[in-house]
């Protein structure tokens, strides 16, 4: 496992403590401003934090280790370093994996909006496809967009928005499908108790029994509302589904710096706990879903993975999507979607037509995405419901290879490979063992969606 050059323990490292996440855009560049000018301060050569550098450490790591091949496994934008790495040195390949892949050459910022609410239609598509689905939720596209037109609106009697109704669909899509149609279903008809059971984020739910219990707590039941107290954690991925513990959101909990160090703090004294270990005793035994629900409590704002703003990140972003396409364009892509969702969607998108200009870094060349066909052994898995890497980039990847095995998991989100000892490991291991050969797994033909249904009267 390897962390890319900026990132994780990565030295030196591109986070920007500075950043914040705030309604005012003038004030939100500002920050990241403040952390482009400090990086070249401390002699930080923004050039040499890119793509085809991250290629080149995969390269000299294997060197280094004397590896005269390796099966390389990437994930996500790993997936297009691991395309890069093969470009560079196809001769270490032994075989590779791409899952939730970005392919090389997409535009993500772009064309992320589209993907991500294809990935939803897909639910709504099977939900009609799937009779005992259809009957319990009919006409599921339709009661959410109305939904969110009506709490956008006039928010209902907790206050929610519909913005807020968007996001906690699409975190929950990440995770798979089962549980969006009886979450739409419970919000349609403003059955909160019932959402948050689904979604304890929400604003508006109700505190969780074991936070209630902890010493020191705040009031029990008391509603989760926005506050004025803001932190944004450049480590974190609020509602991230790769996440098993608490401990997942931060780089380092037990030696926390900056804005990490901060939430502990707060958090440390709003629940009243003399100790760091009292604190993290509490906390390992909270699920992930209700760490973030209290953290919304104590009134932290958590930043969304598309609002988070990382040095390493942003050097990507403007070196490698917003050179290509201009608001014009991202007009034409918010026109295409439904008119309730379609400024949430393409927000991330606009933000960045604003920052890259302060954040100077050279685009990267075109020419460089563009690669031949190659006939290594390969193997591409998406999740058909993965918002952030929807199952169609997994066919364009596929296109750069001879004979590539693609596996599109029914009823999945992003980033299969988090479950130990899932169906998609299983694929994995196979196909590492007998990269020749199509890796065909019961497990994975099994796999339908098995949506989350009223429970039979009686």
């Amino acid at each position: 496992i390897l962390h890319p050059r900026g990132e994780g323990r990565s030295e030196p490292s591109l986070a920007c403590p500075e950043s914040i996440v705030s309604g005012d855009v003038q004030l939100k560049l500002q920050s990241l401003a403040d952390c482009y000018n400090r990086l070249l301060q401390e002699g930080v050569d923004l050039a040499g934090y890119t793509l085809d550098q991250r290629a080149f450490d995969v390269i000299d790591l294997a060197q280094a280790l004397k590896l005269e091949q390796i099966n390389l496994l990437g994930n996500d934008l790993g997936a297009a370093v691991a395309q890069l790495v093969l470009e560079r040195q196809p001769g270490l390949v032994r075989t590779i994996v791409l899952e939730s892949p970005l392919p090389l050459g997409v535009n993500r910022t772009l064309e992320s909006p589209f993907g991500a609410y294809d990935a939803l239609r897909g639910v709504f598509t099977d939900c009609r496809r799937t009779p005992a689905c259809d009957t319990a939720y009919p006409n599921l596209e339709e009661r959410f967009l109305e939904v969110v037109a009506r709490d956008n609106q006039s928010p209902g009697s907790v206050g929610l928005r519909g913005d807020v109704v968007v996001r906690a669909v699409f975190t929950k899509l990440q995770q798979g499908g089962a549980e969006i149609p009886a979450l739409i279903d419970a919000l349609h008809r403003e059955e909160m108790e019932a959402a948050c059971r689904l979604a304890p984020m929400l604003e508006g739910c109700p505190l969780p029994v074991a936070v209630n219990e902890a010493e020191g707590a705040i009031e029990a039941g008391r509603p989760i509302t926005p506050s004025e107290h803001l932190l944004f954690l450049p480590a974190m991925q609020a509602g991230s589904p790769a996440a098993q513990s608490w401990r997942d959101f931060f780089t380092d909990p037990g030696a926390s710096e900056g804005a990490e160090a901060e939430l502990l703090n707060w958090v440390q004294e709003r629940l009243g706990f003399q100790t760091r270990e009292e604190l993290f005793t509490f906390l390992d035994d909270l699920q992930v879903q209700n760490f973030l629900a209290l953290l919304n409590a104590l009134g932290v704002l958590i930043s969304s993975p598309d609002a988070e703003r990382h040095g390493a990140k942003l050097n990507l972003l403007c070196a490698e999507d917003i050179p290509r396409f201009s608001l014009d364009d991202l007009e034409r892509v918010r026109r295409r979607l439904p008119a309730e969702v379609a400024t949430l969607l393409t927000t991330s998108a606009e933000e960045a037509l604003l920052i890259c200009p302060l954040w100077l870094t050279p685009p990267a060349a075109v020419g460089d995405r563009i690669v031949p066909i190659r006939d290594v052994p390969a193997l591409i898995m998406a999740g058909a419901y993965d918002p952030v890497t929807p199952a169609r980039w997994a066919q364009r990847s596929a296109s750069d290879f001879s004979q590539p095995f693609v596996r599109i998991f029914p009823g999945q989100g992003h980033n299969l490979l988090q479950e130990p000892k899932g169906c998609a490991q299983q694929m994995l291991a196979a196909f590492i063992e007998r990269p020749t050969q199509a890796p065909i797994l019961q497990c994975f033909l099994r796999l339908r969606p098995n949506f989350l249904l009223p429970e039979s009267p009686g």
